[in-house]
C-alpha cells in the first residue's frame, strides 16, 4: 500500500490565496495523502473555503487561541497520522509531481528530510525568479550557512527520523529555520534541483509585515546556536548576513548610529547591498 502523506496547513487569515493553495494539492498525481487544516483563529472567509473543498482527505482543526506560527506547527503535527509530513503555506502551491518526486527520494535513499528548488513569483507583475541556480548536496551545512535555500512549502521530512526534532515554540518568524538548521545537525537530508513549488511575494508576507520581529529573533537564534556551528567555515558569512539583517532594521528605524557600527562589520557584498538600499530610500524620499 502507498504510505500516507500528511500535508499540514497552518491557516491565519489566508482567503486571499487559499483556493489556489488547496486545487495544488487536489491536483497531486499522488492521491494518498490527507491535510491537516489548522485554522489559527481566522476571521476571514478561511473556513468557507475550505468547506467548499469536499474531500475526505482533508481534516479541519480549529484552534482554541491565536498561537504563533511554531506552536500552530507543532499542534497541527500532532493530529497527522503520515509517517512523512510536507508543509504548504496558504499563499504558495505545488507542481503536480511534488509529492511523487519526493517520496520516491525519501523513501529509497532513506533520507531524513527531502526539499525542492522553488519559484518567486511577483503578484504585483507577475514577474518569476528561480530561487536557486544550483543546488548542492555536498558540504550542507556550509551551504546553508551561507545561503539558505529552503522554503517550508518545499519540504518532506520522515516522523520516524526525525522524532525528536520539532518547531521550537520560542520562534514565529523563523521557527522553519531553526527546524531544518537543527536537522541537518543530526541527519541526511537531500534537495531536488526542480523547483516543485512557487513562493508568491506580496505585502502581506509574514516576514515583510514583521521584519523586526524576523530580525531579533535571528540574533537570538544565533547567540543560542552559534557555539554548534563554529567549526563550519561560512558561519563568517552567516554573521555577516545578521549585521545586514539589522542593519536594514536600523535604517527604518532611523538608528544611524548603530547602523554605522554595524556596516563595518558586514562583507564587501552586504555594504554594497545596503548602500544602494539607503540611497534608494533617500532618493524615494526626495521625489515625495
Amino acid at each position: 500500500m502507498d504510505e500516507l502523506i500528511s500535508i499540514i496547513i497552518n491557516c491565519h487569515n489566508g482567503e486571499k490565496f487559499l483556493k489556489k493553495c488547496l486545487n495544488s494539492i487536489i491536483q497531486q498525481t499522488y492521491k494518498n495523502w490527507e491535510v491537516i487544516f489548522w485554522d489559527n483563529c481566522s476571521t476571514d472567509r478561511s473556513e468557507n473555503i475550505y468547506n467548499d473543498f469536499n474531500d475526505k482527505r482533508f481534516k479541519y482543526f480549529k484552534s482554541n487561541n491565536l498561537t504563533n506560527l511554531s506552536t500552530a506547527r507543532n499542534l497541527a503535527i500532532k493530529e497527522s497520522n503520515g509517517r512523512y509530513v510536507c508543509f504548504l503555506d496558504t499563499d504558495d502551491f505545488w507542481e503536480p509531481t511534488k509529492l511523487n518526486q519526493q517520496l520516491k527520494i525519501i523513501k529509497k535513499e532513506q533520507f531524513a528530510l527531502v526539499y525542492s528548488n522553488f519559484l518567486f513569483k511577483n503578484f504585483k507583475n507577475n514577474k518569476v525568479k528561480l530561487a536557486e541556480k544550483s543546488i548542492n548536496n555536498l558540504n550542507v551545512i556550509n551551504n546553508f550557512l551561507k545561503k539558505y535555500p529552503v522554503s517550508i512549502s518545499s519540504v518532506m521530512f520522515d516522523k520516524k527520523l526525525i522524532s525528536d526534532i520539532y518547531f521550537d515554540e520560542n520562534y514565529h518568524c523563523i521557527g522553519d529555520f531553526d527546524f531544518v538548521m537543527r536537522t541537518i545537525l543530526k541527519h541526511n537530508i537531500f534537495g531536488i534541483q526542480q523547483p516543485l513549488i512557487t513562493v508568491l511575494i506580496h505585502d502581506n508576507n509574514e516576514t515583510q509585515k514583521k521584519f523586526k520581529l524576523y530580525t531579533l529573533e535571528l540574533i537570538k537564534w544565533y547567540k543560542k546556536t552559534k557555539n554548534k556551528f563554529l567549526n563550519f567555515e561560512n558561519i563568517k558569512i552567516f554573521r555577516s548576513n545578521i549585521y545586514y539583517e539589522m542593519s536594514k532594521l536600523c535604517l527604518k528605524e532611523k538608528k544611524y548610529r548603530s547602523f554605522s557600527y554595524l556596516f563595518k562589520k558586514m562583507s564587501l557584498s552586504k555594504k554594497m547591498k545596503i548602500i544602494i538600499i539607503f540611497f534608494s530610500k533617500k532618493l524615494s524620499l526626495s521625489n515625495v
